[in-house]
């Protein structure tokens, strides 16, 4: 049975970094994909009566916050020693639990 692997990482380079590792490993680049971390704050739909009244985060030094970005790598795969292996790899490269990524 087919699973997908999601390695979850902090930016589109350690993701890209991973993917290559995985190519160099023998693993082939059509089960795999990344995908760099969108934006979307712009995208919200409104009806045209609402205004911005939030500011951005602060960092403490009172300068902007940068936003969290990054990016996911997903790999499909059937077999558990392949999966365990890839696992392997991701993790050497930066992938993180997805309760590390959501916390502030």
């Amino acid at each position: 049975m087919q699973r997908t692997l999601i390695g979850i990482f902090e930016s589109a380079a350690e993701a890209r970094q991973a993917l290559e590792a995985l190519l160099t490993a023998g693993f082939r680049h059509h089960i795999m994909e990344v995908s760099d971390h969108v934006d979307t704050a712009d995208d919200r739909l409104t009806d045209g009566q609402m205004t911005d009244t939030t500011d951005p985060p602060a960092a403490d030094d009172g300068t902007l916050a940068p936003e969290k970005t990054g990016a996911i790598l997903t790999i499909r795969l059937d077999d558990a020693d392949e999966i365990l292996r890839a696992t392997e790899i991701m993790d050497d490269f930066g992938a993180m639990d997805i309760n590390e990524f959501t916390k502030p």
